[in-house]
């Protein structure tokens, strides 16, 4: 997968969502097709709590669940750098009825088949 090593700034115990791709375009169409609910508010769109990981984490599901080997060397943590970032999409599945759907592991399967068929 990567040639490279894959620098981490920091200890890599940095939270973040990750959100699969066709999930955020659920959530355009929503809004678009719900216009006069969506008119004049701005929602944070984003994985959520339950698909949250580290840093490292995610280096040890795409190791595990795909065999790439990841080489990893870290580096001093970069000034402003959040240790924990996760949305918060309450306001989009009040007003929308919208959450994710696809986790991870089946995001980047998807992924990956996709980039099989077409690349």
């Amino acid at each position: 997968m990567l040639k490279k090593s894959l620098t981490i700034y920091g200890d890599g115990y940095q939270i973040r969502d990750l959100l699969y791709v066709g999930d955020l375009i659920d959530a355009y169409e929503l809004a678009i097709n719900n216009i006069k609910k969506a008119r004049g508010h701005a929602f944070n769109i984003g994985g959520g709590i339950k698909n949250s990981y580290s840093l490292l984490q995610v280096i040890n599901i795409l190791k595990d669940n795909f065999g790439y080997p990841i080489k990893i060397n870290f580096d001093k943590e970069r000034l402003g750098d959040q240790k924990y970032f996760v949305s918060k999409n309450e306001k989009i599945n009040k007003i929308l009825g919208w959450k994710p759907k696809t986790n991870f592991v089946d995001g980047i399967k998807n992924m990956i088949n996709w980039q099989k068929d077409n690349l």
